[in-house]
């Protein structure tokens, strides 16, 4: 991201709700493969960690249930 920040423009973490990193005035977030920007890439990792394990879940769930 190259805009400058100001307070009514702040933005978080989709994962943890911090705040962005701000470097020289700039937003330097970590931006995932999916678009999503994060603080850092541990919160990426750990949002992707979780999304999978979500993902698996159901899935596991509807074949218990189909048998």
């Amino acid at each position: 991201m190259s805009g400058r920040v100001t307070h009514s423009g702040a933005a978080n973490c989709v994962f943890c709700r911090k705040p962005l990193p701000v470097v020289n005035g700039r937003l330097q977030p970590w931006r995932a493969s999916n678009g999503l920007f994060f603080c850092n890439e541990f919160c990426a990792d750990d949002a992707e960690e979780l999304n999978f394990r979500n993902r698996v879940g159901r899935v596991g769930s509807a074949i218990k249930l189909s048998t």
